[in-house]
């Protein structure tokens, strides 16, 4: 199995510690990254004495002490198992939100699925984003929500990444 079938067929195992990585472990572990990147085309980096990888609650419960992760990316922005996110945004100062999700589940692990609309108006309206976001597809809430949430972080990154001249703006030109 290469690495992007792997990617793609994988099963995620959320399992945290607040052991430390030695310099040498970082260094080995990070020229590993580069080497596969490279080989297959991927984007994995390991980040180290940084929590922010964690919301509030899995810091709080799950990772509590963890600073060392593994960031995993492309730029195919594959759907999340049998779901598809899109997201298209604009850090305007304009706050506006257009949100598509039908979830087939009301609640998922406790959480009630309505809340994820609500999250993003918050967001989009206290940050000053406009925001469209939908969910193509799926058939269980969970994964359309987490697609819809990577959809978001991989619009947000593109929306802040500085291009050849400056962070991609209309502003002042029409």
């Amino acid at each position: 199995m290469d690495m992007k079938k792997a990617m793609q067929e994988r099963h995620t195992v959320r399992r945290y510690t607040d052991k430390p990585i030695s310099r040498e472990a970082a260094e080995q572990l990070a020229r590993l990254a580069e080497g596969l990147n490279m080989e297959h085309g991927t984007a994995i980096e390991l980040r180290t004495g940084d929590s922010r990888a964690f919301g509030a609650l899995t810091r709080l419960v799950l990772a509590k002490g963890v600073h060392n992760y593994f960031l995993m990316a492309g730029e195919e922005r594959p759907g999340l198992d049998e779901a598809l996110g899109f997201c298209a945004l604009d850090i305007s100062g304009r706050p506006f939100l257009v949100f598509e999700g039908d979830f087939p589940q009301a609640v998922t692990g406790g959480f009630d699925c309505c809340m994820t609309e609500e999250f993003f108006r918050a967001l989009a309206m206290n940050a000053g984003i406009t925001l469209h976001l939908r969910c193509e597809y799926g058939k269980n809430s969970h994964h359309m929500i987490e697609a819809m949430f990577k959809a978001f972080a991989h619009a947000l990154k593109d929306a802040i990444e500085a291009t050849g001249g400056g962070v991609l703006s209309s502003k002042g030109v029409l």
